[in-house]
């Protein structure tokens, strides 16, 4: 029996991404019924549209980073009442989640109040399973077949567990056609070198390990300044690869990043240490009310977050509501006076010292008459107790 399919996506980004699924349904299971398959346009009532959910097999459940159309009375996006609906209908869900590496054009970028609620939708699916992920729009097209093939070959339905296609056999999908859109070169993992063995060689990088501590570097800064930021955040890889615990860091870089790059860092990250690099670039600059927001709902493992460049003490203390402590380091400070403070203060962490020393070492290269940067601990925590 065909498969009835209801496609839930976020738009507008994800409109190719709607186009491709629709032609590899339409080329691999042509008996299939695709419902909604261009998006709720304000036509229909919600109670008609949510009804065509009652229909379907399955809810194809599509993730980007717009948060989308919303059905206005209700205050929440299309997809997230769609999705909501058909969990409450014990319908099965198959859900699909765009990584970083999948660009968004820039005029379709929304506010932050926007784009936050859609952190936490995608932060409250993925608590509940985690959903496969997607890199471009042909891609999410081949999985998306991939599994319903798998489903129509079973023996029965509902037999075969749904989402199991990376192990299937079913000839030649790959014909769809590749997606053009390239991975953005900016953002790019740098792993600490590790130590030479007895006889001079380079060790293999590290693997990855529960016990190493991430620190995302990510510069929000114009492209223009991308150089300098770049020589800074080389100095800080130096200075903690010269470190004692060298193997216990793993630094991954976002250079020339956008606002929404940050919760994409935190939540395929998930790293210790955040060093926001530039603000005020935009035009939409961010508040210090909805970075700290942001940071409550992705803290995860962050413990220290570093604001570099344009950041108030407001910031600061935003964030070290939710985490044990930020360093809000002047605007005021030339480049060099910060490149030496970051250094130390990585460098003192990779030996092992305690978060004050470490800020009080870094606070040893800027000079006497400048500001320094300013710590700002959470009330209940002591920064001498803190240690990476």
């Amino acid at each position: 029996m065909p498969p009835t399919i209801f496609l839930g996506t976020t738009t507008p980004e994800l409109q190719e991404c709607r186009q491709k699924v629709r032609e590899a349904l339409a080329k691999f299971l042509p008996d299939s019924v695709v419902m909604n398959a261009d998006g709720w346009d304000g036509s229909s009532s919600e109670e008609k549209h949510l009804a065509n959910i009652l229909a379907c097999d399955f809810f194809v459940c599509i993730l980007g980073y717009c948060y989308g159309n919303q059905f206005h009375w209700r205050g929440k996006s299309v997809v997230e009442v769609e999705y909501d609906f058909a969990r409450q209908q014990h319908k099965d869900c198959l859900v699909y989640e765009a990584t970083d590496s999948f660009l968004i054009p820039a005029h379709l970028h929304e506010r932050d109040d926007r784009w936050l609620k859609q952190v936490e939708l995608r932060r409250r699916i993925n608590s509940t399973s985690p959903p496969q992920t997607f890199a471009s729009s042909a891609q999410l097209a081949l999985n998306i077949a991939r599994t319903l093939l798998a489903w129509k070959s079973g023996p029965a339905p509902y037999e075969r567990p749904i989402g199991t296609e990376n192990n299937l056999n079913i000839g030649r999908i790959d014909e769809i056609s590749a997606d053009p859109h390239p991975s953005p070169a900016d953002i790019h993992e740098t792993p600490l070198a590790s130590p030479p063995d007895s006889v001079g060689n380079l060790t293999p990088a590290r693997q990855p390990g529960s016990d190493r501590h991430k620190i995302a570097l990510i510069s929000l800064a114009s492209p223009d300044e991308t150089p300098s930021i770049s020589e800074m955040f080389r100095s800080i890889l130096e200075a903690l690869d010269r470190s004692e615990n060298r193997t216990r860091f793993e630094a991954k870089q976002y250079l020339a990043a956008r606002m929404d790059d940050i919760y994409r860092c935190l939540m395929g990250l998930r790293p210790h240490i955040v060093h926001l690099v530039g603000l005020n670039n935009h035009e939409h600059p961010i508040l210090p009310t909805t970075l700290g927001r942001l940071i409550s709902i992705l803290k995860d493992n962050i413990r220290c977050v570093i604001l570099d460049g344009g950041w108030t003490e407001q910031y600061g203390e935003a964030v070290a509501q939710h985490i044990d402590c930020a360093i809000v380091v002047p605007e005021s400070l030339p480049r060099p006076t910060v490149d030496n403070f970051t250094a130390a203060f990585y460098q003192a962490l990779g030996f092992r010292r305690d978060l004050k020393t470490a800020y009080e070492l870094g606070c040893l290269f800027v000079p006497d008459d400048a500001d320094k940067p300013h710590l700002c601990p959470k009330s209940d925590r002591d920064p001498a107790t803190i240690f990476f």
